[in-house]
């Protein structure tokens, strides 16, 4: 349901009042706030859209744009469901390019939804209708960074934290792994007043640890892992899930099925830590149009194998699309703005389905001043987690001992070592249970046989398995579900144990190899999103290719920390294939390098003599108890002839 509805004809302005959603600055003329909104603070504030109603309308969304709004011209109408728009408009015919948005991001990006006629303001947009007449411009650009924190910042960053929780309601729920930013915003809502309950595993273990010594006046409530396995109807799950975002968005695992909505019930989100943390896209200076492209297209557009040569025109326009919004930034500014305005497009599924709805989902990091402060701190001190520590130093007062350790630098794990079930992938390939229906998807989308035969039905579904589209978004797309068109199917998921090891897939990308010296003996391609290194004849030459960079001796850069982070089992599984593409037998030495924080700790050797074909390579070697992130290195011996080899996946389990 629309929360507001205008439409030109009539000059109407309809809304619903409700507490703590709808703020009503004037009566006469007409002015009014609907989401999170502090008339003590100077506007725009908080997480809100701006109405006003006179002899003109006008919707003002700022660049945090978490509350979607969508437009009509002709006839004009405006709203923030994306269904009543359109039946209110006349509209129903379905985009064009909708589906392979969809398929490829997840969702219909940009101004554009997935019924023709009916658009979306962008962030930072304001709509102003006149004599029915629509004119759109923009009043609240998206920050920029600096290359340094201004002088006040720790002062005015910590004003925008306290404001952002700061909110009406009087008791809060932290889901509470023991990570610098649980601890933060804990904090923060126990300053505010907030009868405030953290979410642990168990009373024994080191999350409810760390809360009773650094958060005494917080509740705690033991909330265990699920059973063994459960039981689900996929197609129901994706039904609710297109329902709640008006079919616009195919991201379904966004959407919290969980729990039964409960106005009591708020819960405390975390999205955002990736700008916080500067983990979601890597920058740096003189960054050119090929690497950030590349960087959108592996991060954002290509989330899973598969590109066939026909999609490539798709992919492209998709980039050009993203990077054209913020012409007038150097690369890596169009980069992150790229980013931004994808990840903020996501979130509309939990405005719709939790902060539209009920109030019942918090998201302090997304506060527009908050975002604001993130946004413009300098790059590399996100990376590094300054501001996480800024603030806890100034909260907190003489420093605790959980924030002296080195790994706190950058990173958000956990502050005392601790056991994070696994969470359940709901982008479940609907080949395990309905292989017709994907069949008939893919002949729709014509999807290329190269890329179909990727993706083959298995006995046991994987929970990495990702799809980002289905039969039930393609056949009904333009019918809003109850739920009855399909027939429930049910699969049986095994729950990942608490316990289970880390596992990292590392894709054959070249972008993860490295050449430390030596370079002019090796050349590296890159042919279907798989890497392929020729080496010239080494003539008693070295010749090495690491997986990760830097030297030998130090740990990978940051960009690279996330997939070469350790986890917490006493040893390390690798397994993975090299194809040797070249006729004659060849030796390698395999290295598998252990790092602590900053230095190498241990190398362990192993010989191998490749033979023409795929060769699996697996091991199992002890882990140093400090070991933090591991890197490979192959080190090539054929002196006297050519060798070509194409690179697959590995998988490292620590």
């Amino acid at each position: 349901m629309s929360q507001f509805m205008y439409e030109a004809k009539t000059h109407k302005f309809d809304f619903e009042r409700r507490d703590g959603l709808t703020h009503v600055v004037s009566e006469t003329p007409l002015d009014v706030r609907l989401g999170h909104y502090d008339s003590s603070r100077e506007e725009p504030n908080g997480m809100n859209v701006a109405l006003r109603l006179d002899d003109a309308f006008t919707v003002d969304v700022p660049f945090n744009n978490l509350l979607p709004v969508y437009y009509s011209e002709a006839p004009v109408v405006v709203g923030t469901s994306l269904i009543d728009v359109a039946e209110k408009a006349g509209k129903s015919k379905e985009q064009a390019k909708a589906a392979s948005q969809m398929r490829h991001i997840g969702h219909v990006f940009g101004r554009d939804t997935r019924i023709e006629g009916v658009k979306r303001l962008a962030a930072g947009e304001r709509l102003i209708v006149r004599d029915g007449t629509i004119t759109i411009e923009t009043w609240d650009e998206l920050p920029r960074g600096s290359s340094k924190l201004r002088d006040d910042f720790t002062d005015t960053w910590l004003t925008a934290l306290r404001n952002a929780t700061s909110v009406p309601m009087t008791a809060v729920n932290v889901p509470f792994a023991g990570s610098a930013l649980d601890v933060l915003l804990a904090k923060l809502y126990i300053e505010a007043g907030k009868d405030v309950t953290l979410h642990v595993p168990d009373e024994e273990g080191n999350e409810a640890t760390l809360a009773r010594e650094l958060l005494p006046e917080a509740k705690r409530e033991i909330v265990p892992a699920p059973a063994d396995t459960m039981t689900l109807s996929l197609s129901r799950r994706l039904a609710s899930s297109f329902e709640a975002t008006d079919g616009n968005l195919s991201a379904y695992e966004s959407i919290p099925t969980g729990r039964d909505v409960d106005p009591a019930y708020v819960e405390v989100g975390k999205h955002g830590s990736d700008w916080l943390y500067g983990k979601h896209v890597f920058l740096k200076d003189n960054m050119d149009e090929h690497e950030a492209k590349q960087q959108l297209s592996r991060k954002a557009i290509r989330p899973f194998e598969g590109f066939g040569e026909g999609e490539r025109e798709q992919v492209e326009a998709m980039l050009n699309q993203l990077f054209d919004e913020e012409a007038d930034r150097d690369w890596s500014g169009r980069l992150e703005a790229a980013w931004f305005h994808l990840k903020v497009e996501h979130f509309h599924a939990y405005a719709r389905s939790g902060f539209l709805r009920e109030m019942t989902i918090l998201q302090p990091l997304f506060d527009r001043d908050v975002l604001r402060h993130i946004i413009e701190a300098p790059y590399e001190t996100r990376r590094q987690g300054q501001l996480v520590k800024i603030a806890l130093d100034a909260l907190f007062g003489e420093k605790p001992l959980h924030f002296v350790k080195e790994t706190f630098a950058w990173s958000d794990s956990p502050l005392l070592p601790t056991i994070i079930p696994a969470p359940l992938n709901w982008r479940l390939m609907l080949d395990h249970v309905a292989p017709e229906q994907v069949k008939q998807l893919n002949e729709r989308l014509g999807v290329e046989t190269g890329v179909t035969e990727r993706f083959k039905p298995s006995d046991t579904p994987e929970h990495g398995y990702v799809s980002l589209w289905n039969e039930w978004t393609s056949h009904n797309w333009n019918v809003r579900l109850d739920g009855s068109e399909i027939e429930p199917e049910t699969v049986e998921l095994v729950v990942p144990e608490s316990h289970k090891p880390r596992s990292v897939t590392i894709k054959p990308f070249i972008y993860h190899y490295f050449v430390p010296f030596n370079a002019d003996l090796f050349t590296l391609t890159e042919e279907r999103f798989v890497a392929h290194v020729e080496v010239a004849p080494l003539n008693g030459e070295n010749g090495y290719l690491q997986l990760f960079n830097q030297s030998f001796s130090a740990v990978p850069s940051t960009e690279f920390q996330k997939d070469a982070t350790l986890g917490s089992a006493p040893y390390i599984d690798l397994d993975g294939t090299i194809e040797l593409l070249t006729d004659e037998p060849t030796s390698i030495e395999l290295y598998v390098m252990q790092y602590d924080a900053k230095k190498n700790l241990k190398k362990t050797a192993f010989s191998h003599e490749l033979s023409p074909g795929v060769n699996e390579i697996r091991h199992r070697i002890p882990k140093e108890v400090e070991a933090k992130f591991i890197k490979l290195a192959f080190k090539f011996q054929n002196d006297q002839h050519t060798v070509r080899v194409k690179m697959g996946s590995w998988v490292i389990e620590s």
